[in-house]
């Protein structure tokens, strides 16, 4: 259904995607780091502005096939604007800040699927030992992905290996392991696949990119990270 709706993305509107793309993406996700931001500071405030002062009934759950269809065709027509008034035009029971979200995550035609690679996943580690969790910040650095794609990975990766080392993951230790482990040899991974087909991955690497070296998934020891004190 998603290889479907990307097809319907890309070729809406005679075939032509919307004039300045690449600029209404970035002025988009830029829209969406600033009212992160709000929402971390003024959460009411932020929930009370977008509902865009409709007082209609709005959707929530799951998008169906038909609003994802009425987005992409809205958009392929108008390109993108202030999300609270293209939600009113496209006749979109929604917030604003759902088509957004909807848009930027699943129905834009450059968003990538699949794992990350490990170039991608040495960005992911550099940028956000700079920037934090500004996940939105962080996406405008890696074409086609998306800032929940990010989270999602730095929840379920780099979260998970921390708690396997019963270690912080804002800790020295587990940065030290960051810095002096894990990307040196993501590093190794990124050279050598850059000649080969990144569908083949020799035994010994897991499924999410990371180095499994045991049945427990860890990509270091405890040994490896006091060696380092």
């Amino acid at each position: 259904m998603e290889t479907a709706l990307q097809q319907s993305a890309a070729t809406a509107g005679g075939g032509m995607r919307p004039a300045g793309a690449a600029t209404t993406v970035k002025k988009a996700r830029q829209e969406l780091e600033l009212e992160q931001e709000r929402e971390l500071r003024f959460p009411q405030a932020a929930a009370a502005a977008d509902q865009g002062g409709l007082d209609e009934e709005l959707r929530r759950g799951p998008w169906t096939v038909d609003e994802d269809l009425t987005l992409i065709n809205y958009i392929a027509d108008h390109g993108e604007g202030r999300w609270n008034a293209l939600a009113r035009a496209a006749g979109l029971k929604r917030t604003g800040k759902s088509c957004r979200l909807r848009w930027l995550n699943y129905l834009r035609p450059d968003v990538k699927r699949g794992d990350f690679t490990a170039d991608e996943q040495l960005l992911i580690l550099d940028l956000h030992s700079r920037w934090g969790n500004r996940w939105s910040k962080i996406a405008a650095h890696l074409p086609g992905r998306t800032d929940n794609e990010i989270k999602n990975y730095w929840r379920t990766r780099v979260q998970k290996h921390a708690k396997q080392l019963n270690c912080d993951v804002n800790s020295k230790r587990f940065k030290d392991a960051m810095r002096f482990l894990w990307m040196p040899r993501l590093a190794e991974r990124a050279a050598t696949a850059a000649d080969q087909d990144l569908t083949g991955w020799v035994q010994g690497f897991s499924d999410d990119g990371i180095l499994s070296g045991s049945s427990s998934d860890s990509l270091w020891s405890l040994d490896d990270i006091w060696r380092m004190q």
